[in-house]
């Protein structure tokens, strides 16, 4: 359960980061990453 908790935060973060940067490409990759993911 504590390693779920810690997942979801880390993931928000990610998108931040990608967000702040403003890099369209990033955003596209990080989604793509995601979907492989989950």
């Amino acid at each position: 359960m504590a390693k779920r908790k810690i997942k979801p935060p880390k993931k928000r973060i990610l998108k931040k980061k990608g967000f702040k940067k403003g890099s369209s490409k990033k955003g596209v990759q990080n989604k793509e990453f995601k979907k492989e993911t989950h």
